[in-house]
């Protein structure tokens, strides 16, 4: 499976890697203008997933959950 897009489109540099998941990176991209799709259709590396997208999501569901996730 490939995921539309590149990560660095997505996600900040190391956030994501084989190794985990930074969140403090994630949540300071948040903060940036190009966080902000993210935080009103729901993140981006999870919309571009193939996998994900087999899972129908509203965009106001998906950005009330990131809202609870970026306190």
């Amino acid at each position: 499976m490939k995921l539309r897009g590149t990560l660095p489109d997505r996600l900040p540099a190391g956030a994501l890697t084989g190794a985990g998941y930074d969140t403090a990176a994630c949540h300071a991209f948040l903060d940036t203008p190009r966080g902000a799709g993210c935080m009103t259709g729901g993140c981006n590396v999870r919309r571009a997933c193939p996998v994900s997208q087999t899972y129908a999501r509203m965009p106001e569901q998906s950005a009330y959950h990131m809202r609870q996730f970026h306190r």
